[in-house]
């Protein structure tokens, strides 16, 4: 009997027919038909004309394994009874009737994972031949969407969920990016998700920094199958465009026989300051409250700035400090634009010079420029002249 059982083991590794006969019948039926959707319930019968005493019935998956590309099967149930790999899931039970040979599985709360090839293997001896002979039917389970996210490629470099309304981040000149990712569990594969990526109004799917993938992983792990399947639209670029700051993402997602998902977020392009000053400040001596000013455009706003001049022992002013003859403004004009004034409280020979302003943002150093107070230069008082006019002097004709 051990010589036989362990043939039949061989015989089922490697897949070898011998002397398979017409007369070794095999029935398969599925209870409902193979198309199901998650959370079903569904039975596979497998009924066979004359089981020998050693005959092994097996009700199996087979599934090609993704990363060797060869055909592996699992067994569900062997004569009756479920196998201990999946005895613990408590979703399935199996039965027989010995008196039809016939062998039952019944599969319940179905996951996408328990759909694929499914079938019977029935392996025995027939008129002193050995044979493997089997049925097999496809199973479609339907499932929605495993994970729907917006994601946002950190520092390391690691992609991470954005919260639903959250924010996203990219930073110019750095290596940042944004997906619409997409994930399903054990699903047909040939079912596979739809996704829409938009940034405001424009369909990111077509800009030029967007690229889109997808990959497939099927595999079994200590006799578990396991099926995954992920598809995105990713950008990623060191220069993106700052027109998509404050525009909100959406990332769209659907499965068949499922409502469609979405989830958003806003997306901030953050930048360093770039600063524009008046180069050239003119001012009357004497005059107060002249204002040296310069304009910076940044995201996120500015984390220091202050105005320096002097040489040797300069002097530095804080935004918002004042000392004597002098303070520091700064005023936001729009999101992501501020003016920064060095005012003057009066003009004197010892304030017309050269004042050096700085800021930053956390991105980068600190941006430097240079603006100067000068003299306006008097302009003279208009000179008025008097002309005397010259009385007409009448002369008389000639007699």
């Amino acid at each position: 009997m051990t010589g036989i059982l362990g043939l039949c083991v061989v015989l089922l590794a490697v897949g070898v027919v011998f002397g398979v006969e017409d007369d070794v019948p095999i029935d398969l039926t599925l209870s409902p038909p193979g198309v199901l959707k998650k959370g079903d319930e569904f039975t596979i019968t497998c009924t066979v004309n004359g089981m020998g005493e050693f005959d092994v019935l097996r009700i199996i998956r087979t599934i090609a394994n993704s990363k060797t590309g060869q055909q592996e099967s699992v067994a569900l149930a062997r004569n009756g009874y479920v196998t201990d790999e999946f005895r613990g899931l408590g979703r399935y039970k199996a039965s027989f009737d010995y008196d039809t040979n016939t062998y039952s599985l019944t599969i319940k709360d179905a996951q996408g994972e328990d759909g694929g090839d499914v079938g019977c293997e029935w392996a025995g001896v027939k008129n002193g031949d050995n044979f493997l002979k089997t049925a097999m039917e496809y199973v479609t389970i339907y499932v929605p969407l495993e994970k729907l996210q917006i994601r946002s490629k950190s520092s390391s470099g690691e992609w991470m969920p954005v919260e639903d309304r959250g924010k996203a981040v990219m930073r110019d000149g750095f290596d940042d990016g944004i997906e619409c990712y997409a994930e399903v569990l054990g699903s047909d594969m040939d079912i596979k998700p739809k996704i829409t990526f938009t940034i405001g109004d424009t369909d990111a799917t077509t800009y030029k920094h967007v690229e889109h993938d997808s990959e497939y992983d099927q595999s079994i792990h200590n006799k578990q199958l396991s099926r995954v399947y992920r598809t995105w639209y990713k950008l990623e670029t060191k220069k993106p465009d700052r027109d998509f700051n404050d525009k909100e993402i959406t990332c769209t997602g659907s499965m068949p026989e499922y409502d469609a998902n979405s989830t958003s977020a806003t997306l901030s392009i953050q930048y360093a300051p770039s600063v524009a000053c008046r180069e050239t400040t003119y001012a009357k001596m004497g005059e107060e409250n002249v204002r040296v000013t310069c304009e910076a455009t940044m995201n996120p706003e500015p984390t220091i700035s202050f105005w320096a001049w002097g040489t040797g022992n300069q002097t530095m002013l804080n935004t918002g400090d004042l000392i004597d003859g002098f303070s520091a403004e700064q005023k936001q004009l729009n999101d992501n634009k501020w003016e920064f004034n060095l005012v003057v409280r009066k003009i004197q020979p010892s304030t017309l010079q050269e004042y050096r302003f700085s800021v930053e943002n956390g991105l980068g150093g600190p941006v430097q420029k240079k603006a100067v107070l000068e003299e306006v230069a008097e302009t003279p008082e208009p000179t008025t002249t008097t002309t005397q006019s010259i009385p007409k002097t009448h002369t008389p004709a000639s007699k």
